[in-house]
């Protein structure tokens, strides 16, 4: 069936941001209650209403594309779990389905391949785990995350205009809440729940402040008619919350974005890409070493002036646990999907370490291939294709330090 019959849209799509505001409130809504609610029946009830209704009124938007203003500022809303965007991105599917439209943009082939081979290591590997409840559940949130970037592909690829502008705007959002923050008053403590490191409304201020590495490079390699003026107050508010997070590895992303999009732009002179780029490079190098100078012995001098920390013994540790593991199984489905640090009673600290110990070696050679097929995108002669590819490079190096997995 035809789904413009099946949902009649309304003219002009007039109603196509309070219809895109409601399923994003509805998301909300639906995921504190499920989070908070500690019955299992109604749990189960609300959020089956959520992703019913958020299916329902998002098939009626003309533009469906527009969701990406709700959908990707909502990423940065992940502290408890389910969270909003989980709603949504369940709901937004359910809304392509309705629409007929599910399948109306095919990734590449050998992604599809990919990803298949990647989910069937990971079911495989849950059958096999030794804490399989654990399993479940790490393995339910990949899908999420899987079906989170199916939807943002399906949307984004009717305008990535859209797709640009709603991550700025997330990385907007978070320089708002450093601000907020550093205030002296209670509508602070949300954003700075340890006193020290701000996290926003994540888990972690090691995602807080690489968040916005994508942002900032967007920043520079796109708009070029836009002033000079207000292009730095977008980068210096994004880049608030490098320095707040008190994250090594926000300055290690932000560092290798800047330097892989300000050589591209050297080598296709981009003139003012490379000068944005380096510009930040070199005042960001400055300022980190004024900074550790004039710090005096401060908790910020001690996380960022000190290479290997007493947390970063057991981060080898753990890694050395994981290799030892492989050495006595090299041939295995893996521990299973989130096992690690209970199979092995120590965290990885490592992404495709912990990917082939846990879901093995088709899972991480799919997910290589993956991330290959972004990353050769770099030879597009698009300024915002690249500085897409320049920040999942520098996430890429990130994911060498920690489980980014999620």
């Amino acid at each position: 069936m035809n789904a413009s019959r099946a949902f009649p849209r309304f003219a002009n799509g007039r109603f196509d941001v309070p219809l895109i505001a409601a399923s994003s409130l509805l998301a909300i809504g639906a995921s504190v209650f499920v989070a908070n609610a500690s019955d299992l029946a109604v749990r189960g009830t609300g959020a089956a209403i959520g992703l019913v209704g958020i299916a329902l009124l998002c098939a009626l938007v003309s533009r469906l594309e527009l969701a990406l203003y709700a959908f990707i500022p909502l990423l940065t809303a992940v502290r408890a779990e389910p969270a909003p965007v989980d709603f949504m991105a369940v709901g937004l599917t359910g809304a392509l389905a309705l629409r007929g439209e599910i399948r109306k943009f095919v990734p590449p082939r050998t992604v599809v391949i990919a990803l298949a081979i990647f989910i069937l290591s990971y079911a495989a590997s849950v059958l096999t785990a030794q804490y399989q409840g654990r399993a479940l559940t790490y393995a339910g949130a990949t899908m999420l995350v899987i079906a989170g970037a199916y939807v943002s592909f399906q949307l984004a690829a009717r305008d990535v205009r859209i797709a640009e502008r709603a991550y700025v705007l997330a990385g907007l959002l978070l320089g708002v809440e450093t601000i907020i923050a550093l205030l002296p008053s209670p509508i602070a403590e949300p954003f700075r729940p340890d006193r020290f490191r701000i996290y926003g409304l994540f888990k972690d201020p090691n995602v807080f402040g690489p968040f916005v590495a994508p942002a900032i490079a967007l920043l520079c390699a796109r708009w070029p008619d836009l002033h000079w003026a207000p292009r730095w107050g977008a980068i210096l508010l994004a880049l608030a919350a490098v320095p707040a997070s008190l994250a090594r590895g926000a300055i290690i992303v932000l560092a290798v974005t800047l330097l892989v999009l300000g050589a591209v732009a050297l080598y296709r002179r981009w003139r003012a890409i490379a000068v944005y780029c380096f510009g930040l490079l070199g005042a960001g190098a400055l300022g980190l070493l004024a900074f550790l100078v004039f710090s005096g012995s401060s908790l910020a001098r001690d996380r960022l002036s000190t290479i290997f920390q007493n947390y970063d013994a057991v981060r080898f540790d753990g890694q050395l646990a994981g290799l030892n593991w492989l050495k006595e199984h090299p041939i295995s489905l893996g521990l299973g999907p989130g096992n690690y640090e209970y199979v092995l009673q120590l965290p990885s600290h490592q992404t495709f370490l912990r990917m082939l110990v846990e879901t093995g070696p088709l899972s991480l050679m799919a997910f290589l291939v993956l991330l290959w097929m972004a990353i050769r995108l770099i030879r597009v002669p698009d300024r915002g294709t690249v500085a897409w590819v320049a920040a999942l490079i520098g996430l890429t190096t990130y994911a060498l330090l920690i489980d980014a997995v999620h």
